[in-house]
């Protein structure tokens, strides 16, 4: 896709930004979503194996958490921006660390899994 750009993750999934029938906003998707015309490494990053050896870590890891109360979720820390969803009370979401008075999540929408921010009073670690 021209001008657009993804992060490859690993397990064929790449968190990119969209709009849509993937979700509004930064979202985790399968590689095989889109037809990449390009690729590239950046030289800060060190790659780790598909494949790996015993005992290094692969993936993000992450905690459940419980929504306790019905809140919008944002694509950037500063809440004054627009809400780019929601989570509910009682739905269940991947917890992935705090960071101030908000805390990131990966929640399921009906096309994808989205990653976002709220504000860590509404959840149940």
């Amino acid at each position: 896709m021209s001008g657009h750009c993804g992060v490859y993750i690993g397990n064929g999934r790449v968190i990119e930004c969209t709009k849509g029938v993937f979700g509004n906003g930064v979202v985790e998707t399968k590689l095989t979503d889109r037809k990449w015309e390009k690729w590239c490494e950046c030289k800060y990053i060190d790659y780790i194996s598909e494949n790996p050896a015993d005992g290094q870590e692969t993936a993000c890891t992450f905690k459940s958490a419980r929504v306790v109360k019905d809140c919008p979720t944002y694509s950037k820390l500063n809440k004054k921006q627009f809400p780019v969803g929601a989570v509910y009370e009682g739905e269940t979401v991947k917890y992935l660390g705090d960071y101030g008075e908000m805390a990131a999540i990966i929640y399921d929408t009906t096309a994808t899994e989205k990653i976002a921010f709220v504000d860590k009073s509404n959840l149940k670690i």
